[in-house]
């Protein structure tokens, strides 16, 4: 059985200013330039388990497990980085009034452009289907009270 050691770190990574450090329990994240920075995921989180499969050599295969080729191995590292500086950023929009409007404006252009789906029930069916589930309801309570 692999012993487990939430404390030792097992894989180590720099994107620019971020360090990674992933150990069994944890992945920090942290800017190692000016210390300002720290991100710290656990393992029951979904930032753990992707940079885990990011930036592990080996990936799962219908075998088991399998080194990964380095094309795949490269592009894991990218996504990794994309991940990080993604995290990063997103400090900005606490901090960084025009980029936080520019945000806003973005999403609700983007959620203006979904069209609403119209119901297939008029307001009267719908009310008709609750006044029957409620009457429904009102018929297995006095069932189960008589």
């Amino acid at each position: 059985m692999k012993e487990r050691n939430g404390k030792i770190t097992k894989i180590k990574e720099r994107f620019g200013a971020f360090e990674v450090r992933i150990s069994d329990d944890k992945v920090e994240i942290e800017d190692y330039t000016y210390k300002l920075r720290k991100f710290v995921f656990s393992n029951a989180t979904i930032e753990y388990n992707m940079l885990l499969s990011f930036l592990s050599d080996v990936e799962q295969t219908e075998d088991g497990l399998a080194r990964k080729s380095e094309e795949a191995a490269a592009e894991d590292r990218k996504s990794a980085e994309f991940m990080v500086y993604l995290l990063s950023t997103t400090q900005l929009l606490f901090s960084n009034t025009k980029l936080r409007g520019e945000y806003i404006d973005s999403v609700m252009k983007t959620l203006g452009d979904v069209p609403v789906p119209e119901s297939d029930e008029t307001e009267q069916e719908i009310l008709d289907n609750l006044k029957s589930e409620h009457e429904a309801k009102e018929l297995l309570k006095d069932d189960t009270q008589g």
